[in-house]
This record gives structure tokens, sequence and C-alpha cells, in this order.
């Protein structure tokens, strides 16, 4: 399904793609969160970015969320840990005064 996944997600304005959990099919050599992410970019104005596990895509995406973004995370296993890394990072920025 990564063409399927890619014509959608390169409807985004930005896509950032989390390491794929394999919680079904623990072939990891299918496919990968770069691979996915090459077939966003190649479908999108903006190219997709895959920074690496749950932890390094919430503190990529703590670099670059602005006030007034919207940030959708959605996924399988672990991914409930960007939104819970992301929202401590950016209320720690906000504290700080970043």
């Amino acid at each position: 399904m990564l063409d399927e996944f890619a014509v959608v997600l390169a409807r985004a304005d930005h896509a950032v793609i989390a390491d794929i959990w394999a919680g079904r099919d623990p072939d990891t050599t299918i496919t990968s969160a770069d691979a996915l992410a090459r077939a966003v970019s190649a479908k999108a104005v903006e190219a997709a970015t895959a920074p690496g596990s749950v932890e390094r895509t919430a503190d990529h995406l703590a670099e670059r969320v602005r006030p007034g973004d919207v940030v959708l995370v959605m996924g399988g296993g672990r991914s409930y840990v960007i939104a819970e890394r992301l929202i401590a990072l950016l209320s720690d920025a906000s504290a700080a005064g970043r």
C-alpha cells in the first residue's frame, strides 16, 4: 500500500514519517519509512522526511512546528510517543520563552 499512502500523504503541507512499526508483519525488509518518504516526495510539492525513531521524529517536529500549525499523529505501536514528547518539548520551549 506504499503508493496509496504516498498519494494521501502528499496532500499534506508537510509529511514527517517515523520508523514503521512492524506489528502484524515482522518482515521489515518489505518497505521503510525512508521509502515512504521518497514516494511521498515524488508526488508532493514539499519533500517528506523520515527522521527515524518516534523520539527523533518528535524532536524533528519540535524544531519546526510553529504557532497555528496542526500536527496529526497516527500509526500503531509507539506512535503515541510522538504526540506526548512533542507536547512536552513545545511546553518546555514555551516556558523557556522560545
